[in-house]
């Protein structure tokens, strides 16, 4: 992952914490310490474990409800030599980040999770009262605990590996509804996908889901949206059937439709959006984060928005 996504994941959640907002991604952990080795490897183990290949990352420094604090950093090359201690035979292999948000700075630990099933030693081992088991495969479901016989066939099978999508380019505007007192957003993203090492790909179109977040933390859903293929060429891409099949490399477009009763974004400051699309045959999404930021170019729009580089 590069670095760039990485900020802006920690920027995105601090911007919800920040506007009074919980953290809803589930493959984010926040701590306002950095925490000791052997205290959280079975909660890493069973973050890592649940999240079925896909990057989590933990926050150090960030607390869920006030964001950044002061705390006191670790080496980052001592404490993983502690933390893979803490393991059986592999761990949760990560890269960490030093980063500023706001005149203060916080760890961002990114952790790669493909290696899984990931073992965690007992941490109270070697200790009275440890109890009789010196090995366990945690679950994260809410709480950290032991895997159930059905999670651990979950977490020897993970999903089959999604194609990538990437942004070539989008808008989006914003236009006054005087007549029905109401503001009519429209969005159109280009996007590329490719799925030559994965063969031919089908994306439903019930699958799709997509809202843009606005500069005070709304989502507004997106209620009239769909795929178009950038092409003739029926062998590489089309859509038929209510559903987008791509065979290789190919651009696509999206387009979609939302309203809102109030303008719930400042015209000088980005937004976002993002969609997911399901693809046949595996439960996870691809994701597609996609960030705007204002133009002078309006026309005879409230507002417009272009793909940032």
């Amino acid at each position: 992952m590069r670095r760039i996504d990485v900020e802006e994941w920690a920027f995105r959640i601090l911007e919800r914490i920040q506007h009074g907002q919980s953290n809803e991604d589930s493959l984010v952990e926040l701590k306002s310490t950095w925490p000791d080795a052997r205290d959280i490897a079975r909660q890493l183990g069973g973050h890592a474990n649940s999240a079925r290949a896909q990057t989590i990352m933990w926050l150090f420094g960030v607390d869920e409800r006030t964001g950044v604090v002061p705390f006191e950093p670790q080496d980052p090359a001592s404490w993983r030599d502690q933390l893979y201690r803490e393991f059986d035979g592999i761990a949760p292999r990560f890269e960490h980040y030093n980063i500023e948000w706001q005149g203060q700075s916080f760890f961002a630990l990114v952790f790669e999770t493909d290696a899984a099933p990931f073992v965690v030693l007992n941490p109270q081992r070697n200790r009275p009262g440890s109890g009789p088991f010196d090995r366990e495969v945690p679950w994260r479901e809410g709480r950290t605990r032991s895997a159930s016989r059905a999670e651990l066939i979950l977490i020897v099978r993970p999903p089959a590996r999604l194609p990538i999508v990437e942004i070539v380019s989008g808008r989006v505007t914003v236009m006054d509804q005087a007549t029905s007192h109401f503001h009519s957003w429209n969005v159109d993203i280009d996007l590329y996908g490719v799925t030559e090492t994965l063969g031919r790909m089908f994306f439903p179109f019930f699958g799709i889901r997509a809202h843009l977040e606005t500069s005070n933390g709304a989502a507004l859903q997106f209620e009239n949206f769909g795929i178009n293929a950038n092409t003739d060429d029926p062998h590489v891409v089309y859509t038929r059937n209510q559903q987008l099949m791509i065979d290789g490399a190919a651009r696509f477009h999206f387009y979609g439709t939302a309203r809102s009763d109030t303008l719930s974004q400042d015209l000088q400051q980005p937004l976002r959006v993002e969609i997911r699309l399901m693809v046949a045959g595996n439960e996870l999404p691809v994701i597609v984060t996609v960030q705007l930021k204002p133009t002078a170019e309006r026309h005879q729009f409230t507002g417009a928005w272009i793909v940032t580089a």
